[in-house]
């Protein structure tokens, strides 16, 4: 029986409230609201199953790996309680060898796009 109460617990800490959490910031009507965002990550910070820093390894020789995110993303609020939004990341990412860069790409990552509604009328 403790199962249960922990599961039903654990489902509704992390679920309800997560559905509730973004509610409070819907944009106002007929208001454009815009954010933008870095990343950085790099294989400085890789880390192997057992907890020790691993290197990058590519062809038998160390390596490093950069990525680089820069993020827009823009919410309307087209009626009362509704709220519609883009994000638009852009991402670039390079492996370097000590001398060179051996591979590159950038381009637009994976678009959202998502409606906002606030079914609990503010006070």
């Amino acid at each position: 029986m403790r199962s249960n109460k922990l599961h039903t617990f654990l489902f509704v800490a992390l679920f309800s409230s997560c559905s509730f959490a973004d509610y409070a910031w819907i944009t106002d009507y007929h208001h454009l609201q815009l954010k933008g965002s870095i990343d950085y990550l790099t294989s400085g910070e890789n880390y192997a199953t057992d907890g020790v820093k691993s290197d990058f390894v590519v062809g038998g020789q160390q390596r490093t790996f950069n990525e680089y995110r820069f993020g827009l993303e823009g919410e309307f609020g087209f009626a009362k309680d509704w709220a519609g939004f883009i994000k638009i990341p852009f991402v670039s990412a390079l492996v370097n060898a000590p001398q060179d860069t051996l591979f590159s790409g950038s381009g637009i990552g994976d678009l959202s796009l998502g409606v906002k509604w606030n079914f609990v009328a503010k006070r």
